[in-house]
């Protein structure tokens, strides 16, 4: 496990508890689709972060390997991005029920995302073949749609 995943996996339990301690200024119900637009966001805030992370030490350590081309998508993005949307989604249309969250709750959500989040930064969708890959570092990769 290189350094900067050490970091990430020791950043979860502070972030966690950071989100309990703040839990009294948190709403304490959730409609389902917020519930889902404010994991996804939180998901793709944690992707971000790393790929900001990323972006500086390839800027200053440059590689002299020449890229390589993928028809692939980030899974983390891609999901990332689609639940927030159909969290946005049913929020708009008020579709779902409520979700009562506590400062546990809070946390528990906190802690699933950001494993989640964890356990995804390597995979990617190939269109060829299709599935699941994955491809550590796939910042590198150059993606394609075909």
């Amino acid at each position: 496990m290189k350094m900067r995943e050490r970091v990430e996996l020791g950043l979860i339990p502070a972030a966690v508890i950071a989100i309990g301690l703040s839990a009294p200024l948190l709403p304490v119900q959730l409609a389902t689709g917020e519930l889902l637009a404010v994991a996804c966001l939180a998901w793709l805030v944690q992707g971000g972060l790393r790929d900001l992370w990323l972006i500086y030490l390839t800027k200053a350590r440059p590689e002299a390997a020449p890229r390589r081309k993928l028809a692939c998508m980030c899974l983390e993005s891609s999901a990332g991005l689609t639940g927030l949307l159909v969290g946005l989604g049913l929020t708009l249309c008020g579709i779902g029920g409520h979700v009562m969250l506590d400062p546990w709750r809070w946390m528990l959500l906190a802690a699933g995302v950001l494993t989640l989040g964890f356990l995804a930064r390597d995979l990617v969708i190939s269109w060829r073949p299709l599935g699941l890959r994955r491809v550590p570092d796939h910042h590198t990769i150059l993606f394609t749609w075909w």
